[in-house]
């Protein structure tokens, strides 16, 4: 029997399991837990492996490919560590496959915790995102995709992100162009797409297509990468709040060279095991 544990952040939800087996099949097991009819339902599966003290998190989407690291992920990932494997302070940090990340916790609230997350150095260079481009930098570059051509910018925020800017997020068919803009030539690894509607320069509304999941309550790297390349556009402050279906993050970044902060909760939902 496989032990688990779920948790959500703003409706972004996840399958934890606590292991020392790395080289488990977790690919496959993702796949089969994730399903919202067939199995426990998630947008995506952490482990959480303790060597010598220290937290190791590997995600993987539903559809079984293994994602970088993931925001949402990483503060139900901290929230676990200090509800199931008793790790004390306010502050842990958590290697992930972009390295080690620190987390800080700044409320604990039954079932609810309040995380800020320090996300790292947001990478615009365009073979660490990546993107097919001879550039610098990836702003406002034009995309063709069947017979339109969107106005697309790229971040690296953990995960591969492009940005687009839209007048009325409402109307537009997110469903329809995410998967296909996901799927892109100029992204060789593929990419989460951000629709974008931007409100004020202290608020922006975003729905994400993610990579590997399809549409999101919300993406925490997703609404990183939107705060920050609005804010290289001119677009948004430093300080913006960023609206998903699910909720609202707080985004905090002081310019190039400096790392993301993102500020959002976490829930513990249930615990059960899964016969394999």
């Amino acid at each position: 029997m496989l032990k688990f544990k779920k948790y959500h952040g703003l409706g972004n939800d996840f399958i934890i399991i606590d292991t020392q087996d790395e080289e488990n099949n977790w690919s496959s097991i993702a796949k089969i837990l994730c399903q919202r009819r067939f199995g426990v339902g998630a947008d995506g599966l952490m482990t959480c492996t303790i060597r010598d003290g220290k937290p190791f998190m590997r995600i993987f989407n539903s559809d079984g490919s293994e994602a970088e690291m993931c925001g949402n992920g990483l503060r139900c990932f901290v929230h676990h560590l200090r509800r199931n494997n008793n790790f004390p302070g306010e502050e842990i940090d958590v290697h992930t496959g972009n390295g080690w990340l620190q987390a800080r916790l700044l409320q604990e609230e039954g079932k609810k915790v309040r995380v800020a997350n320090i996300l790292g150095v947001p990478s615009f260079e365009p073979e660490k995102i990546p993107v097919s481009f001879a550039g610098n930098i990836f702003l406002e570059e034009k995309v063709k995709a069947e017979d339109r051509e969107f106005s697309v910018s790229a971040v690296k925020t953990g995960p591969p992100h492009a940005v687009i800017f839209l007048e009325d997020l409402d109307q537009f068919p997110c469903d329809y162009w995410g998967p296909i803009l996901e799927k892109n030539q100029v992204f060789p690894r593929k990419a989460n797409i951000n629709f974008t509607q931007i409100l004020s320069p202290e608020r922006a509304r975003v729905i994400v297509w993610e990579r590997g999941v399809g549409l999101t309550q919300a993406c925490g790297t997703g609404a990183a990468a939107v705060a920050v390349i609005g804010q290289q556009l001119g677009k948004l402050g430093k300080k913006p709040r960023i609206e998903l279906p699910g909720g609202t993050l707080e985004i905090e970044w002081d310019g190039p060279e400096t790392p993301v902060t993102m500020i959002g909760n976490s829930e513990f939902v249930f615990s059960g095991e899964a016969d394999l």
